[in-house]
């Protein structure tokens, strides 16, 4: 559905962003532990719907006349590299847009259709792209994010970029049942050969909806693992364990870690998809 905005830059509360730019509203990935409904208080079923601004690039020049310093996150609450994003091109338009202001900009996503821009994406001269990658077990991610790329087309997608000279990181959140030990060690080794320059890293977010959708996914699971992926869900120390894991993998490689929300910023109003997708 083509539906119309006010603002294309609206005000971001989320670490290192100063403003949002969401082209597209609602997701095509269904991803189980997206709390972005939540956030948003969208009554329809997320995953079933997306909507297209159509009018944001022409929304944008005219935003972008007030706007002289700052950071855009690109897809803050929608995968910006949604599907239907091949047929309208309204990401793309923004960014042709977004190269010629002096805001910096970055990208979040877990779409491989981020290559087909690769010619605007290296001509900026502030930008970077975060890749989203929870695991790399396919099994896993096609019950938890049934709709959205392979893991290894994630990371062939962020070797691209790198390759292109292009500023990469990656997103593991949430932190998905299963993921201690080797799991873990594994997929940051793969990242950062992928060409991570950081690694971001998140907890589930159990807003309204989620551990319901996550439960649900796991029904999908062969009944070993998902004994083991349901433990894991229900433990309360058990994303603590991973944060601490993942702090120390991303040590020994050497690598740097970031936690997606410090600290003093967990209580602040989050509109970030990746942070929540």
């Amino acid at each position: 559905m083509q539906v119309s905005c006010r603002h294309a830059l609206v005000p971001s509360s989320l670490p290192g962003l100063d403003f949002a730019l969401n082209p597209y509203r609602g997701c095509a990935h269904g991803c189980a532990y997206c709390y972005a409904p939540a956030v948003l208080r969208e009554t329809r079923e997320w995953g079933t719907f997306v909507d297209v601004r159509g009018d944001m690039p022409a929304i944008l020049n005219m935003d972008l006349r007030s706007k002289h310093e700052g950071v855009v996150g690109v897809g803050t609450v929608t995968d910006a590299y949604q599907p239907i994003e091949a047929r309208y091109h309204t990401t793309r338009s923004c960014l042709s847009r977004l190269r010629d202001s002096p805001l910096r900009v970055s990208i979040q996503t877990k779409s491989a259709l981020i290559l087909r821009d690769i010619d605007i994406l290296s001509t900026f001269e502030e930008l970077d792209v975060g890749i989203t990658v929870t695991t790399l077990d396919e099994y896993v991610s096609r019950a938890v994010e049934p709709l959205a790329a392979p893991p290894r087309k994630r990371l062939d997608t962020m070797r691209a970029l790198a390759d292109e000279g292009i500023e990469v990181w990656a997103f593991i959140g949430p932190y998905l049942p299963g993921l201690r030990g080797e799991p873990l060690e594994t997929l940051v080794r793969e990242i950062t050969e992928a060409g991570a320059a950081k690694i971001l890293g998140d907890r589930l977010r159990k807003r309204p909806g989620v551990m319901e959708r996550m439960r649900k996914a796991a029904i999908q699971l062969l009944p070993d693992e998902r004994a083991a992926f349901l433990s894991d869900l229900e433990d309360p120390t058990y994303f603590d364990a991973i944060d601490a894991e993942l702090r120390e993998n991303c040590e020994e490689i050497g690598v740097e870690f970031q936690p997606a929300f410090p600290p003093e910023n967990e209580g602040a109003k989050s509109d970030r998809k990746a942070f929540s997708f």
